[in-house]
C-alpha cells in the first residue's frame, strides 16, 4: 500500500525558492553565454573582410564578391556574426550562390587566412539554346505584319501561302527567335543568349514551369544528349534543322531549315528514324518534290513513313 509523504508549508516554500533560484541562475548563465559568444564572434581579428573569386570567365567577379559579402551580413541563430571566419554559413552560402548565379555549376568555399574566403567556381558552358515553347514559322519571303489571305478574295495576295492562324511567317532577319537562353549539356537553362539569327547551337523548344526561366531543366540530361546527338547525325546526312520542339511527353517535331517538319516519338528508335528520314528525303517519294510544299513527314510508325503536302488556296 502506497503512502503519500506529507510536507510542511515551510518546506514547500523553501523548495519553490530553490527552484526559482536555479531558474534565475540558469537564465543568467544563458544570457552570459550568449553575450560572450556573440562578442567573441565579432572579434575584428576573425572577421571576413574580403571575398576572392577563382575560375570566373564570364561571371563578374566583383558582382559575385559583393553578393557574398551581403549574404554574410547579419547573425546566425540571432546572435552569432555570420562574418566570423570560423562561423560563416558555408552550406547556405553555397546554395545561395548557385541559385542566384545559374551559370555557376560548382562552387567550393575555403578560408584563406583569417580575413578572406575564396570561392572557386566552375562555370557552365553553352551547349544549345532553349527559345520558349512556340516555334516560329520560317517560310515567308518577307516580314508580314497582317493576317495572311487564305482565299482568292484578295487579288494579288500570296494565295499559295498556307494559313498559319495567329503564327505569322517572318524572316530570320526579323529577330524571329525572340529571347533564347543558353543551355548546358544537361538541358539546364542558365543565362540569356545574345539576340542573333546566326548561332552554332541547336535550338530547342518546350514547355517549362512558370516563373524564372534560368535555373530550370527542360529535359533529362540523358534524353537531351540523345536528342542532340540525333540532330548532329541528321546534319551529317545533309539535313539542316532550325529547331526541335518537345510537344508533350510522347512526341516531338523537328523543323528543317528548308523543308517540312518531322514528327517523331520521343521514346522511339532514333537510329531507325534517321535511316527512314534519309531514305525518304534522298531516294523516296520526296526526292523530286518541292520540299517547301510539304507540310510534314511522320516517322512515328516505324518503317511506315507518311508525309502530307500543304494545301494550296484556290
Amino acid at each position: 500500500m502506497f503512502t503519500r509523504k506529507l510536507r510542511s508549508p515551510e518546506a514547500i516554500k523553501r523548495r519553490r525558492k530553490r527552484m526559482l533560484a536555479y531558474a534565475v541562475l540558469a537564465l543568467v548563465a544563458l544570457v552570459a553565454f550568449v553575450s560572450i559568444a556573440s562578442w567573441l564572434s565579432r572579434i575584428k581579428s576573425l572577421e571576413i573582410t574580403n571575398v576572392t573569386v577563382v575560375g570566373a570567365s564570364v561571371i563578374d567577379e566583383k558582382k559575385l564578391s559583393e553578393f557574398t559579402m551581403r549574404i554574410l551580413e547579419g547573425n546566425r541563430f540571432g546572435f552569432l556574426s555570420r562574418k566570423n571566419i570560423f562561423l560563416y554559413p558555408e552550406k547556405s552560402l553555397r546554395l545561395q550562390v548557385l541559385t542566384t548565379f545559374p551559370r555557376i555549376k560548382e562552387v567550393e568555399i575555403e578560408r584563406d587566412g583569417l580575413h578572406v574566403i575564396e570561392l572557386t567556381i566552375k562555370e557552365r558552358n553553352p551547349f544549345a539554346l532553349w527559345c520558349g515553347d512556340i516555334v516560329p514559322v520560317f517560310d515567308a519571303p518577307e516580314i508580314i505584319e497582317e493576317p495572311i489571305a487564305t482565299s482568292s478574295s484578295r487579288a494579288g495576295a500570296a494565295s499559295s501561302t498556307p494559313a498559319t492562324g495567329n503564327r505569322q511567317p517572318v524572316t530570320r532577319e526579323a529577330n524571329l527567335f525572340g529571347q533564347c537562353y543558353l543551355v548546358d549539356e544537361e538541358a539546364y537553362i542558365f543565362d540569356r543568349a545574345p539576340r542573333t539569327s546566326e548561332t552554332p547551337f541547336h535550338r530547342f523548344y518546350s514547355a517549362i514551369a512558370k516563373g524564372r526561366v534560368t535555373g530550370q531543366q527542360f529535359a533529362s540530361a540523358a534524353e537531351f544528349q540523345t536528342l542532340h546527338d540525333f540532330l548532329q547525325s541528321i546534319k551529317q546526312d545533309g539535313i539542316e534543322t532550325e529547331a526541335l520542339l518537345l510537344i508533350d511527353e510522347e512526341e516531338m517535331e523537328i523543323y528543317m531549315s528548308e523543308g517540312p517538319r518531322v514528327i517523331i516519338r520521343r521514346d522511339g528508335d532514333f537510329n531507325e528514324a534517321q535511316k527512314n528520314l534519309q531514305l525518304i528525303m534522298n531516294s523516296g517519294e520526296l526526292q523530286d518534290k518541292d520540299l517547301s510544299q510539304v507540310e510534314y513527314v511522320d516517322l512515328r510508325f516505324g518503317n511506315k513513313v507518311y508525309f502530307k503536302e500543304k494545301a494550296t488556296a484556290n
